[in-house]
């Protein structure tokens, strides 16, 4: 390449970097002006999160976005926290899901692609507390407090109480009302050879669930002799999921559809009640616009800890890309999701110990990683509350647990798993448990700093 191209190459990524971080910042702006800056602060460094995680945008070869997107994170300081001890638990659980949703929770890997030198983490929060009063316990807990507890300290232990004990919306980490749903959609290049005839369908017309099945087909494609085959395992898979209470399932195809918003879609969710009461909001929902090769799927916020909203758009790419048959993508699909509401995971195992499904704890659970709490709260001492996301995990992890835990924390390896492991390290690591490093870190802030930088 010559050094004329090699210098517009430069300049157009150059400028588009420019562009990306112009709209990020309006954006923030934008949100200050409607919710006001903490939420501006918060959705400014998500957006920068989603950004830097996409890396298809090349120039030159150069994975511009990758290499070069930078994170527009700011740590901000709560100050001295106060009031009672639980409006106090409550606000530490506050922050930290806020932190975690900043981060996209925890679904973007390797986002500080840190060298062995380098910082691994990012500091959200700190904050101090100047003692709390001292009040009865909770009875229902899941940890035991430890004996001999100080009256003007949170320990880590009533702290993951709390987590795991009281419910936590992520719909409220914005500002904004109860989130029920969460939903994507996939616009790609549809390979599916189909003719139909049926036309646009208005989603409004829907106001039924199809008798005897799971599938409402406007095209009469998957009534075909030879499809009934994948009809009937999706059926089947369908009525498992409704008769063990884990989900309510309804897929709709069209020729065309007039109207796939998410509103519009959400309406079908409440108006056939697919999110059978205000406590089982398990609604799976997928559609198929043929002639828009469109694909849209929205399911009920209980289901959010097996699939983020980030995730949908690309399972939903991984599933109809490149496929040439429309029941071979429909039943991946489905499998894909029954897979994971079936699988004996690590949420069904702390679920059986109490945690309640929609509690703090649950919402910042990552595939074999939990919420990280060093060390019992104490009046005078600054504490961090810190994201870690580096594919580096293994030495980053060990050296994190053997510098603050000493391998030595006695509670979780043998209360949450019904198998007793020496430390916590035997229990991360055996069985394939850290999938993912990303985890949010509660710590005294001169333990976190060696590990993590503050954002400007």
């Amino acid at each position: 390449m010559n050094k004329k191209a090699q210098f517009a190459e430069s300049k157009l990524a150059n400028l588009i970097l420019t562009l990306m971080a112009i709209g990020i910042l309006f954006g923030g702006i934008y949100l200050m002006i409607e919710k006001g800056q903490e939420t501006a602060t918060i959705y400014t460094c998500r957006n920068s999160v989603l950004l830097k995680s996409q890396a298809d945008l090349e120039i030159g070869g150069v994975k511009i976005t990758e290499k070069a997107t930078p994170l527009i994170c700011k740590t901000e300081d709560l100050q001295t926290l106060t009031g009672t001890r639980d409006e106090i638990k409550y606000q530490i659980a506050d922050a930290a899901a806020k932190c975690w949703y900043q981060y996209a929770e925890g679904k973007i890997p390797d986002l500080f692609k840190a060298k062995e030198d380098q910082k691994k983490c990012g500091i959200c929060y700190y904050f101090k507390i100047d003692g709390v009063k001292e009040e009865k316990i909770a009875e229902t807990t899941i940890i035991s407090e430890p004996k001999g507890r100080q009256k003007n300290n949170i320990s880590k232990n009533e702290l993951y109480n709390y987590l795991m004990l009281n419910e936590y919306n992520p719909g409220l980490v914005y500002g904004g009302g109860t989130k029920r749903i969460i939903g994507q959609i996939y616009e790609g290049n549809f390979k599916f050879d189909i003719t139909t005839t049926v036309g646009e369908v208005d989603l409004r017309e829907i106001d039924t669930i199809p008798g005897g099945g799971y599938i409402s087909d406007y095209t009469g494609y998957m009534d075909q002799e030879d499809k009934k085959e994948y009809k009937n395992k999706i059926n089947k898979m369908g009525n498992e999921l409704l008769i063990k209470d884990k989900a309510q399932l309804l897929i709709t195809i069209a020729d065309e559809i007039e109207d796939l918003s998410r509103s519009k879609t959400n309406e079908i969710i409440d108006r056939l009640n697919l999110n059978t009461d205000e406590h089982s909001l398990n609604a799976i929902l997928l559609i198929v616009d043929l002639e828009n090769e469109e694909v849209r799927l929205h399911l009920g916020v209980n289901l959010e800890p097996y699939m983020t909203e980030q995730e949908i758009k690309t399972f939903l790419k991984e599933n109809f890309e490149d496929q040439e048959k429309l029941e071979v993508a429909l039943l991946n699909t489905i499998e894909k999701i029954y897979s994971r509401l079936n699988k004996n995971n690590q949420e069904e195992e702390i679920l059986k110990r109490g945690v309640l499904p929609k509690s703090y704890y649950m919402y910042m659970l990552n595939d074999g990683n939990f919420p990280l709490i060093i060390s019992d709260i104490e009046p005078g001492r600054t504490y961090a509350i810190s994201y870690s996301g580096t594919t580096d995990e293994i030495s980053f992890f060990k050296d994190f647990f053997n510098e603050l835990f000493s391998f030595n924390l006695e509670w979780a390896p043998s209360q949450i798993g019904d198998v007793t492991y020496d430390s916590w390290w035997d229990w991360l690591t055996q069985n394939g448990k850290i999938t993912n490093p990303n985890n949010l870190i509660i710590s005294k802030s001169n333990e976190i700093t060696k590990y993590c930088e503050e954002m400007k």
